[in-house]
Protein backbone atom coordinates (compact mmCIF):
# COMPACT_ATOMS: atom_id res chain seq x y z
CA UNK A 1 0.00 0.00 0.00
CA UNK A 2 1.27 3.47 -0.93
CA UNK A 3 0.21 6.68 0.81
CA UNK A 4 0.91 10.11 -0.71
CA UNK A 5 1.04 13.07 1.67
CA UNK A 6 1.15 16.64 0.39
CA UNK A 7 3.05 19.24 2.41
CA UNK A 8 2.34 22.72 1.05
CA UNK A 9 4.62 25.48 2.32
CA UNK A 10 4.42 29.02 0.92
CA UNK A 11 2.75 27.89 -2.33
CA UNK A 12 5.30 25.16 -3.06
CA UNK A 13 4.43 21.49 -2.66
CA UNK A 14 6.59 18.85 -1.05
CA UNK A 15 5.42 15.26 -1.12
CA UNK A 16 5.99 12.35 1.22
CA UNK A 17 5.44 8.84 -0.11
CA UNK A 18 4.98 6.10 2.46
CA UNK A 19 5.25 2.48 1.40
CA UNK A 20 5.24 -0.64 3.55
CA UNK A 21 9.02 -0.48 3.83
CA UNK A 22 10.07 3.11 3.22
CA UNK A 23 9.45 6.85 3.43
CA UNK A 24 10.65 9.07 0.58
CA UNK A 25 10.25 12.85 0.32
CA UNK A 26 10.06 14.73 -2.97
CA UNK A 27 11.27 18.36 -2.94
CA UNK A 28 11.96 20.44 0.14
CA UNK A 29 10.31 23.86 -0.10
CA UNK A 30 11.78 27.33 0.19
CA UNK A 31 14.76 28.30 2.34
CA UNK A 32 13.40 28.91 5.83
CA UNK A 33 10.58 26.34 5.50
CA UNK A 34 12.27 23.70 7.66
CA UNK A 35 10.28 24.35 10.84
CA UNK A 36 7.03 24.32 8.89
CA UNK A 37 7.92 21.07 7.14
CA UNK A 38 8.97 19.42 10.40
CA UNK A 39 5.67 20.41 12.01
CA UNK A 40 3.67 19.05 9.08
CA UNK A 41 5.66 15.81 9.19
CA UNK A 42 4.97 15.52 12.93
CA UNK A 43 1.26 16.07 12.29
CA UNK A 44 1.39 13.05 9.96
CA UNK A 45 3.29 10.97 12.50
CA UNK A 46 6.47 10.98 10.41
CA UNK A 47 9.89 11.10 12.05
CA UNK A 48 12.26 13.03 9.72
CA UNK A 49 15.19 10.74 10.53
CA UNK A 50 13.21 7.84 9.02
CA UNK A 51 13.09 9.47 5.56
CA UNK A 52 15.28 7.23 3.40
CA UNK A 53 15.69 9.63 0.50
CA UNK A 54 14.98 13.24 -0.47
CA UNK A 55 14.50 13.58 -4.22
CA UNK A 56 14.78 17.05 -5.77
CA UNK A 57 12.88 17.37 -9.04
CA UNK A 58 15.02 20.33 -10.11
CA UNK A 59 17.39 22.93 -8.75
CA UNK A 60 15.18 25.99 -8.09
CA UNK A 61 15.36 27.15 -4.50
CA UNK A 62 11.62 26.85 -3.85
CA UNK A 63 12.14 23.08 -4.26
CA UNK A 64 15.62 22.66 -2.76
CA UNK A 65 15.49 25.26 0.01
CA UNK A 66 15.68 22.93 3.04
CA UNK A 67 17.68 20.10 1.45
CA UNK A 68 20.88 21.19 3.18
CA UNK A 69 19.04 21.37 6.51
CA UNK A 70 17.69 17.81 6.23
CA UNK A 71 21.05 16.48 5.07
CA UNK A 72 22.94 18.10 7.95
CA UNK A 73 20.42 17.45 10.74
CA UNK A 74 19.08 14.02 9.78
CA UNK A 75 21.72 12.72 7.34
CA UNK A 76 18.99 12.44 4.72
CA UNK A 77 20.54 11.38 1.38
CA UNK A 78 19.86 13.88 -1.41
CA UNK A 79 19.10 12.63 -4.93
CA UNK A 80 18.75 14.73 -8.07
CA UNK A 81 20.16 15.34 -11.52
CA UNK A 82 23.47 17.08 -10.65
CA UNK A 83 23.32 19.22 -13.77
CA UNK A 84 20.78 21.36 -11.90
CA UNK A 85 23.26 22.36 -9.20
CA UNK A 86 23.86 25.34 -11.49
CA UNK A 87 20.87 27.24 -12.87
CA UNK A 88 20.91 29.00 -16.24
CA UNK A 89 18.84 31.88 -17.58
CA UNK A 90 15.09 31.56 -17.10
CA UNK A 91 12.63 32.70 -19.78
CA UNK A 92 8.90 33.19 -19.42
CA UNK A 93 5.73 32.62 -21.44
CA UNK A 94 2.68 34.88 -21.26
CA UNK A 95 1.47 37.18 -18.49
CA UNK A 96 1.45 34.42 -15.86
CA UNK A 97 5.05 33.54 -16.68
CA UNK A 98 6.15 37.17 -16.49
CA UNK A 99 4.54 37.55 -13.06
CA UNK A 100 6.09 34.32 -11.74
CA UNK A 101 9.52 35.32 -13.05
CA UNK A 102 9.27 38.79 -11.51
CA UNK A 103 8.17 37.48 -8.10
CA UNK A 104 10.71 34.64 -8.04
CA UNK A 105 13.70 36.22 -9.78
CA UNK A 106 16.07 35.88 -6.81
CA UNK A 107 15.27 32.24 -6.05
CA UNK A 108 15.33 31.22 -9.71
CA UNK A 109 19.01 32.12 -10.00
CA UNK A 110 20.32 30.72 -6.71
CA UNK A 111 22.30 27.51 -7.01
CA UNK A 112 22.21 24.53 -4.67
CA UNK A 113 24.91 24.81 -2.01
CA UNK A 114 25.42 21.07 -1.58
CA UNK A 115 26.21 18.28 -4.00
CA UNK A 116 23.70 15.43 -4.22
CA UNK A 117 24.62 12.08 -2.70
CA UNK A 118 22.87 10.20 -5.50
CA UNK A 119 22.90 11.20 -9.16
CA UNK A 120 19.61 10.35 -10.84
CA UNK A 121 19.38 9.42 -14.52
CA UNK A 122 16.59 8.66 -16.95
CA UNK A 123 15.15 5.17 -16.53
CA UNK A 124 16.68 4.59 -13.11
CA UNK A 125 14.60 2.45 -10.76
CA UNK A 126 14.13 3.39 -7.09
CA UNK A 127 13.23 -0.05 -5.71
CA UNK A 128 16.39 -0.13 -3.58
CA UNK A 129 14.91 2.77 -1.60
CA UNK A 130 11.62 0.95 -1.11
CA UNK A 131 9.86 2.97 -3.80
CA UNK A 132 8.33 1.18 -6.82
CA UNK A 133 9.09 3.94 -9.29
CA UNK A 134 11.32 5.08 -12.12
CA UNK A 135 13.01 8.36 -13.01
CA UNK A 136 11.95 10.19 -16.18
CA UNK A 137 14.15 12.97 -17.52
CA UNK A 138 12.01 16.08 -18.19
CA UNK A 139 14.35 18.81 -19.48
CA UNK A 140 12.80 22.14 -20.33
CA UNK A 141 11.81 23.96 -17.17
CA UNK A 142 15.44 23.40 -16.24
CA UNK A 143 18.08 21.29 -17.96
CA UNK A 144 18.05 18.72 -15.16
CA UNK A 145 14.34 18.56 -14.38
CA UNK A 146 13.06 15.07 -13.75
CA UNK A 147 9.88 13.25 -12.83
CA UNK A 148 9.24 10.32 -10.53
CA UNK A 149 6.70 7.89 -11.99
CA UNK A 150 5.28 5.36 -9.55
CA UNK A 151 4.32 1.98 -10.93
CA UNK A 152 0.68 2.79 -10.09
CA UNK A 153 0.69 5.68 -12.60
CA UNK A 154 1.19 8.65 -10.26
CA UNK A 155 3.73 11.12 -11.65
CA UNK A 156 5.57 13.71 -9.55
CA UNK A 157 6.53 16.22 -12.20
CA UNK A 158 8.08 19.12 -10.30
CA UNK A 159 7.50 22.30 -12.30
CA UNK A 160 7.16 20.78 -15.75
CA UNK A 161 3.45 21.40 -15.21
CA UNK A 162 1.75 24.01 -13.07
CA UNK A 163 -1.86 24.09 -11.92
CA UNK A 164 -2.86 27.60 -10.97
CA UNK A 165 -6.07 28.42 -12.83
CA UNK A 166 -5.87 25.21 -14.86
CA UNK A 167 -3.23 22.58 -15.67
CA UNK A 168 -0.61 23.81 -18.13
CA UNK A 169 2.99 23.41 -19.13
CA UNK A 170 5.44 25.47 -17.09
CA UNK A 171 5.11 29.21 -17.58
CA UNK A 172 8.86 29.67 -17.05
CA UNK A 173 11.63 27.57 -18.55
CA UNK A 174 15.22 27.39 -19.68
CA UNK A 175 14.33 25.78 -23.02
CA UNK A 176 10.78 25.89 -24.38
CA UNK A 177 11.49 23.43 -27.22
CA UNK A 178 12.89 20.88 -24.75
CA UNK A 179 9.86 21.41 -22.49
CA UNK A 180 7.46 20.59 -25.34
CA UNK A 181 9.55 17.55 -26.30
CA UNK A 182 9.40 16.29 -22.73
CA UNK A 183 5.62 16.69 -22.82
CA UNK A 184 5.38 14.64 -26.01
CA UNK A 185 7.55 11.95 -24.45
CA UNK A 186 5.31 11.66 -21.39
CA UNK A 187 2.37 10.69 -23.58
CA UNK A 188 3.99 7.28 -24.08
CA UNK A 189 3.81 6.43 -20.36
CA UNK A 190 0.81 4.98 -18.45
CA UNK A 191 0.30 8.06 -16.28
CA UNK A 192 -2.92 8.52 -14.33
CA UNK A 193 -2.41 11.52 -12.01
CA UNK A 194 0.12 14.36 -12.04
CA UNK A 195 1.42 15.86 -8.79
CA UNK A 196 2.85 19.31 -9.42
CA UNK A 197 5.17 21.65 -7.57
CA UNK A 198 2.55 24.40 -7.50
CA UNK A 199 -1.17 23.75 -7.36
CA UNK A 200 -3.32 20.67 -6.93
CA UNK A 201 -2.86 17.26 -8.58
CA UNK A 202 -4.82 16.68 -11.77
CA UNK A 203 -5.72 13.75 -14.04
CA UNK A 204 -3.12 13.36 -16.75
CA UNK A 205 -5.88 13.25 -19.37
CA UNK A 206 -6.61 16.94 -18.77
CA UNK A 207 -3.33 17.77 -20.56
CA UNK A 208 -3.96 15.62 -23.63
Amino acid sequence: MIKIITLTCNNANCYVIKTESSIVMIDSGHPGDADMIEKKLADEGIIPAEIKLLILTHGHMDHTGTAEYFKNKYQTPIAMNPIDCTILEIKSRGLMGAVIKYLSEKELHQSLRIQPDIHLVHGQRLDQFGLPAQIIALPGHTRGSLGILLDDGNLFAGDMFMNFLKPSLAHIYENEEALKKSWEGLKTYPITTVYVGHGKPFPFGKMR
